[in-house]
């Protein structure tokens, strides 16, 4: 396997190799939109998809799954989520979901 610069194993020569930029706790909320909306921005193009590992919202409230939605609706960058403690908090994940496969 050949190693990179920084001393880590680097991607095998002859084989195929993914990029993923993966994130949790991401607690969106109308108060970290413009936070948000750069972090997606900058990433987007960058790998080959994003992972969101749960806690997605800060209390599970719909109108803060939008701020993730708009955020990443127009990437280029496959986007795959779970969802975490918060998002089920206040008892409208159906909702919270049905925002994000939007």
């Amino acid at each position: 396997m050949p190693v990179e610069a920084n001393g880590r194993p680097g991607p095998p020569s002859n084989g195929a190799s993914i990029k993923v930029a993966a994130a949790g706790d991401m607690h969106c909320s109308e108060s970290n939109r413009e936070q948000t909306e750069q972090a997606f921005a900058e990433i987007d193009g960058t790998v080959d998809l994003i992972l969101l590992a749960g806690d997605l919202t800060t209390h599970g409230e719909p109108e803060q799954a939008k701020v993730l939605a708009d955020a990443c609706r127009d990437l280029e960058t496959p986007v795959f989520t779970v969802l975490g403690n918060p998002d089920w908090q206040s008892d409208k994940h159906d909702e919270l979901v049905a925002v994000l496969e939007e």
